[in-house]
């Protein structure tokens, strides 16, 4: 039979619990430790660095992204607030038996039920593994809003789960990731200090980044392949020893293709050899 500490429960977490709103879109995110730390689902933030929560259901205000694991569909936020933050206690998935009974809060149907949170009750269905990562199947019901809340073990009042996302075309089959599976990213946060950054597994900003890096490095093994081979040609030996040696290293750290490198490897040679040979030769 369910607990009767439901009302009670519930009041004690509202002010860890967070809505919020990113862009045209919006969830459930909570308190998870000090100085406005809070997590969500990596999809409702979606792209943006910065998203609006509210706390208490009433008071607004920003938070930065500071971490994303698109993986785990997680992201870590930091909550500008004035006021005290309670975090909510994070309990232990691994400990989680089928039939616990469990709550689910969060603000399902923003724009048709108001800002006021959701509380469903239900059970552990089961534990689930899925790509690896760890899930806590539920009967509670999940909806669009509800992404990002806390699932909570009614009879401790600690966190079990983070409500992720509801099978469609079935009924009272619904997913958190187990709070085991937070628990590293929420500790890493408080071994260092965060700032808003691109999500580490974000793939298009990460590409962008390695573009870039790629052309920096190619305009710098052309600046010392030239070098090089103009110290060369200047018979300055030392010098341009030096600065091929820097080239060639270049190329390999920077996974140089092939056909650059022979292209390089045939420049030089003419600039060093040819080309003051054909000068010679011609010379009136």
């Amino acid at each position: 039979m369910a607990n009767s500490n439901a009302p009670t429960l519930v009041a004690q977490l509202r002010s860890s619990l967070l809505h919020v709103i990113a862009g045209d879109g919006y969830g459930s995110g909570f308190v998870v430790g000090e100085g406005g730390l809070a997590v969500t689902n990596a999809h409702v933030v979606g792209d943006h660095r910065q998203v609006e929560v509210v706390v208490d259901r009433r008071y607004y205000c920003d938070a930065d992204v500071v971490r994303v694991d698109l993986n785990r569909d997680l992201a870590l936020l930091r909550v500008h607030y004035d006021g005290e933050l309670p975090a909510m206690s994070l309990g232990d998935s691994a400990a989680v038996l089928p039939a616990q009974n469990v709550l689910a809060l969060g603000f399902p149907q923003m724009f048709h039920l108001g800002d006021s949170e959701t509380i469903t009750r239900g059970i552990v269905s089961a534990l689930r593994q899925i790509n690896g990562i760890g899930y806590v199947q539920t009967d509670a019901a999940l909806n669009s809003g509800n992404s990002g809340g806390p699932l909570i073990d009614q009879e401790s009042g600690m966190v079990i789960g983070v409500n992720t996302f509801a099978m469609k075309d079935s009924e009272n089959i619904a997913y958190a990731l187990a709070i085991d599976e937070v628990k590293p990213m929420v500790a890493s946060a408080g071994r260092r200090r965060w700032r808003p950054a691109v999500p580490l597994h974000d793939g298009r900003a990460t590409a962008l980044s390695k573009t870039k890096s790629l052309a920096v490095a190619y305009v710098l093994w052309l600046f010392f392949g030239w070098l090089g081979a103009h110290r060369m040609y200047l018979r300055r030996w030392k010098s341009g020893v030096a600065m091929g040696a820097c080239c060639v290293l270049g190329a390999a750290s920077t996974g140089l293709p092939v056909i650059l490198a022979v292209v390089w490897l045939i420049w030089w040679v003419l600039d060093c050899f040819r080309l003051p040979r054909m000068k010679r030769e011609h010379r009136i």
